[in-house]
């Protein structure tokens, strides 16, 4: 199984190796944060429109990808809001901002019980790390500028 990448409200994106764990969906809630016992997953139209990633599985799995996130984030006003997750799902549209961690799956097939999880394929992947890396600068920049003015 190839990695998640892991996006923290700090914004800096690192990886997540499940072949090193016994137990994928621990792994991945405790990534999430410590009180995530659900995920939900979420398709923020800006990582198909501006990052033209799929969001429609196809034969080759991790290609499509879709965002993780604590189900019930939005309550959980101690987690911080994370502003590339925010930004991705539009937020000033929504309302609602993202708060805590988040993580980038592969998504492997979509039936009646839902989303099927994955790895990312690797191209997918880097291109995504590149992009979100660069969307935490470009975040982190307009807040010290904000700070200056």
């Amino acid at each position: 199984m190839k990695n998640l990448i892991i996006l923290p409200p700090s914004g800096n994106p690192e990886t997540l190796d499940l072949e090193q764990t016994e137990d994928p969906g621990l792994a991945i809630r405790q990534a999430i944060g410590k009180y995530c016992t659900d995920t939900k997953a979420v398709f923020p139209e800006r990582l198909y429109s501006i990052w033209h990633n799929s969001d429609t599985p196809g034969e080759e799995p991790g290609k499509a990808v879709c965002m993780l996130t604590d189900k019930y984030e939005a309550w959980r006003k101690d987690y911080p809001v994370n502003l590339v997750a925010s930004w991705l799902y539009g937020t000033e549209i929504h309302k609602i901002p993202i708060r805590g961690t988040v993580i980038f799956a592969g998504v492997a097939s979509e039936d009646e019980n839902g989303v099927n999880l994955c790895g990312l394929d690797d191209y997918v992947g880097l291109a995504l790390l590149s992009n979100l890396i660069t969307a935490s600068r470009r975040m982190a920049q307009c807040g010290k500028e904000r700070k200056n003015t």
